[in-house]
């Protein structure tokens, strides 16, 4: 290297000059000299913090994906644990609802048969019963006719004498008949009830109060029983015309037509307090709350309109005896 201090001199001004401009080139030179590895530490030291920043950042990136790839993993599991869970929990209700339904289903049917059983004994019974009044009473007639033929054999006239022995006949006949019919009209509302009891067991089950249709069902069941009683009471009555002369006959055969005609009103008047009652428990049952229209398969909305035979005038009379 030449140094600038080592030119020669050429006079004491440019002496001056010259050592002047050599200190400030020399200045220029030691500060280039000593500020360029500054220079040179400053860049690779920038260059490896921007390394290390580029890889820090690349760390945080790769750790970051990592958790998001974990979270998500963690997630799909929860998700599918929960998944199944609500699944479990779904068919296990499921399951749970139909034993319950099956349970109430049994003990509907359990209770409709027994109730049907209850009603089959109860006609049974009354059929019993109605038997043995027209046992009684059949007896009682004969008894009766056996008392009036003296009577009647005395009448001169054979036509009358026939048409007296008619009537006696038709009026019993006609006794037997209408007590018949009506058995028939309480069988019917008997049907009647057991499709109530039926629909409002269901109903009970589906958790809708009942109570009044029970109260209802109640009333029903009593007048039903009132009205087979009536008929076996008019069961056990009999109707012989039982005259004491010719003369009287037509008199006393009118009283005998028209006891026949009340005593049949009676039977008459209970069966219809029966249907009335029946009706009332239908329509108890049809009011209540959520009822609606019966299911597939269920049988059809209770009705009562069953009709009542009224009771016949008698062409021909008898008297009444128990």
């Amino acid at each position: 290297m030449v140094y600038l201090w080592n030119i020669p001199k050429v006079g004491t001004t440019d002496n001056k000059i010259t050592k002047t401009m050599n200190k400030k080139l020399f200045s220029a030179v030691l500060a280039v000299s000593l500020v360029m590895p500054l220079v040179t530490w400053a860049e690779t030291s920038t260059e490896k913090e921007s390394n290390g920043s580029e890889q820090i950042r690349e760390t945080l990136k790769n750790e970051a994906e990592k958790l998001r790839e974990a979270t998500k993993t963690s997630l799909e599991q929860k998700r599918e644990e929960v998944k199944k869970q609500a699944e479990d929990a779904r068919e296990q209700l499921k399951q749970d609802a139909e034993r319950l339904r099956e349970a109430a289903k049994n003990s509907i049917e359990q209770r409709r048969e027994e109730f049907q059983k209850q009603m089959e004994s109860t006609r049974e019974r009354f059929k019993k019963d109605m038997e043995s009044a027209r046992e009684s009473a059949k007896k009682a007639l004969e008894q009766k006719r056996e008392e009036a033929k003296k009577a009647i054999e005395d009448i001169k006239d054979e036509r009358k004498k026939e048409t007296v022995k008619r009537l006696d006949q038709n009026l019993t006949e006609t006794n037997t008949r209408m007590l018949l019919r009506y058995t028939a009209n309480l069988d019917q509302l008997d049907r009647v009830v057991i499709n109530i009891v039926s629909r409002t067991n269901k109903a009970e089950a589906r958790g809708l109060v009942v109570a009044p249709v029970r109260t209802a069902l109640a009333t029903a069941s009593t007048s039903l029983a009132s009205a087979r009683a009536a008929i076996v009471a008019q069961s056990g009555k009999t109707y012989a015309v039982v005259i004491t002369s010719s003369t009287t006959a037509k008199a006393e055969i009118a009283v005998i037509r028209d006891t026949l005609k009340k005593d049949l009103k009676v039977v008459e008047t209970a069966v219809k307090a029966a249907r009335d009652a029946v009706h009332k428990a239908a329509t108890t049952l049809a009011s209540v709350n959520g009822i609606g229209e019966h299911e597939p398969g269920e049988e059809p909305k209770a009705t009562s309109t069953v009709p009542v035979t009224p009771a016949p005038t008698p062409t021909s009379t008898a008297t009444s005896t128990q």
